[in-house]
């Protein structure tokens, strides 16, 4: 996969799949997403890419709408991130209960739907923490993205043997919250490849408005989460 570091956008690095950049500018074309969250900064290639696209799809005169990046440290993100106003980078573990405030808030101010990918960590514990915070932020009509799911744990994966990661974790929790996830298979097989092998979900359950939050049934304990208070 190191291929996938050489991909650029405006000279910044993005560690995605070319072919996923396109199917997810379709997304949130149709979506018109109001406000965008990514876990798993890096560079800021993608998150540069995303923040593009929002400005394009909501105009550069409107500020009703938001890009949030969360990855534990920012050292590395490209300088033109940090000027741009529609874009909020949050230092902190995506699985925190401080990033799942943080989104809280920010759908309140930003109503409407919402995007979201799961990219920081990659291994099985990680993606069901992450699943486990943020899916009960998310209504109908939102959207699921994650990835990196192609990395081991069927046949065709592309790291044999690296062991549990995020396509254990998404098979797990959709297999026990079929009432929430609704897999978008068109999307998913849409240009052949994809590094989000059963990552492509559309979220059904509570409508746009509500202030219940989804019941999720989890496979980890909030014990099991070291971030829950962090």
């Amino acid at each position: 996969m190191a291929y996938f570091l050489c991909f650029r956008w405006l000279g910044i690095g993005a560690k995605k799949q070319p072919m996923d950049l396109w199917n997810y500018q379709e997304i949130i074309f149709n979506l018109r997403p109001k406000l965008l969250v990514e876990f798993g900064t890096s560079n800021g290639g993608s998150t540069r890419f995303l923040a593009d696209l929002m400005k394009t799809i909501h105009g550069t005169e409107r500020l009703d709408y938001r890009v949030l990046s969360v990855d534990v440290e920012h050292s590395k993100v490209h300088e033109s991130l940090w000027e741009m106003p529609h874009v909020e980078l949050l230092q902190a573990p995506s699985q925190s209960r401080r990033t799942q405030n943080r989104i809280r808030e920010l759908r309140e101010k930003y109503p409407g739907p919402m995007w979201l990918i799961l990219d920081g960590l990659h291994d099985r514990i990680s993606v069901l923490l992450e699943l486990q915070m943020s899916v009960p932020l998310l209504v109908e009509g939102d959207y699921l993205i994650v990835e990196d799911s192609n990395l081991d744990g069927y046949p065709e994966a592309v790291q044999q043997g690296w062991g549990p990661c995020a396509y254990d974790a998404i098979v797990e929790f959709a297999a026990m919250n079929r009432h929430i996830l609704k897999r978008d298979i068109e999307r998913e097989f849409k240009f052949g490849f994809t590094q989000s092998v059963v990552g492509f979900w559309n979220i059904k359950g509570r409508p746009m408005g509500s202030t219940d939050a989804l019941e999720v049934f989890n496979l980890l304990s909030d014990e099991e989460n070291p971030w829950l208070n962090a």
